[in-house]
């Protein structure tokens, strides 16, 4: 079973950083975050550098329904945590 690794607030900062070390454990990344542009940028690089196992949604999990809107997309990826 391969393992996936979710991260919020993945467009910046420490999003990135846990990023760029999960995915070189060899995880499969299931990235969050509000920005839009910034994920973009950050999932091309991701892609390039692990070899497209990387799956995103832009989320504002401060909103009402966000989260369940997550789940629903990961469960839809058939991601298991």
């Amino acid at each position: 079973m391969e393992k996936w690794a979710l991260i919020t607030g993945a467009s910046s900062g420490f999003g990135v950083d846990y990023a760029n070390i999960i995915a070189q454990e060899g995880l499969i990344l299931f990235l969050t975050a509000r920005r839009l542009k910034c994920l973009e940028s950050l999932i091309e690089d991701q892609k390039i550098r692990h070899l497209g196992r990387v799956h995103c949604i832009s989320s504002d999990l401060s909103l009402q329904n966000s989260a369940k809107d997550l789940y629903l997309k990961t469960k839809e990826l058939g991601v298991i945590f």
